[in-house]
């Protein structure tokens, strides 16, 4: 498989993201190892990629089932700390226009890091960054996608569960997803890299604007309608007292 990768990163016309890709057929987790190479000042870009990641996580530490046959993967970034808000927007988009260039033309991301095809979660990324005087010193994009592990081998939650090779109706092939992938986020990393913003693109396609939905934060839970993000990408949600509030951070669940 190292093979197919190494033939990848020839292939792969990106500036920024791609040009070296580490993989590993078994390792614990992607973010953990792609930390640990930025912490080593690896070169901006470089992707670590996982067969089977056996302690994958997602938002909170929760655990981010990841068995072979779905695609676990991270990427070294060195933004300005104006840019470490839109990641999330980069990794999130990167995902959507990757299955879309499937043929696949239901998905949509649901606030703020979930990839849903018709309610059904298929991916999600995570964002890890360090800031230290005087700037970032690094961040590490995650992006877990279901795709050809049956259903059943899938760990459920609130959200059901779906995959790509179920929604296409055949198995997908992953050296190329992970091109479709790297290549959409360098695209739109480099845009950041420019000065530009995602977030338009990015609330263009959040599922979640326009619904009811249930807040679980610290504070305790809150229904409302979740009617707009901010220029920060954080949610406003304008609860059933009338009262709008901003929502940073939590668990967020459509109705």
């Amino acid at each position: 498989m190292q093979d197919k990768f190494s033939q990848l990163v020839r292939n792969l016309p990106t500036k920024i993201i791609g040009r070296k890709i580490c993989y590993y057929p078994l390792l614990f987790s992607t973010m953990d190892i792609a930390r640990e190479k930025a912490l080593n000042q690896e070169e901006e870009g470089t992707v670590v990629v996982a067969g089977h990641q056996s302690g994958g996580r997602g938002r909170k530490g929760r655990h981010w089932h990841s068995p072979e046959g779905n695609m676990s993967l991270s990427i070294i970034c060195y933004p300005g700390e104006a840019q470490v808000t839109e990641l999330i927007m980069c990794g999130a988009l990167s995902v959507l226009y990757s299955i879309e260039e499937l043929g696949i033309n239901k998905a949509g991301i649901k606030w703020p890091n979930d990839i849903l095809i018709d309610g059904k979660k298929v991916s999600g990324i995570l964002v890890e960054s360090q800031i230290v005087a005087g700037g970032v010193s690094y961040a590490v994009v995650g992006i877990g996608i279901n795709a050809n592990t049956g259903i059943g081998n899938l760990e459920s939650s609130v959200i059901l569960p779906t995959n790509l090779a179920g929604e296409k109706g055949q198995q997908v092939d992953l050296v190329r997803l992970a091109g479709e992938v790297i290549l959409n986020f360098d695209l739109l990393y480099t845009r950041l890299k420019d000065g530009e913003s995602l977030l338009d693109d990015w609330r263009s396609r959040l599922v979640t604007l326009g619904r009811n939905v249930t807040v679980e934060r610290g504070s305790g839970t809150m229904k409302g309608l979740a009617r707009d993000v901010n220029a920060d990408g954080n949610l406003l949600v304008l609860l059933e007292s009338g009262e709008e509030i901003v929502v940073s951070a939590g668990d967020v669940y459509l109705e």
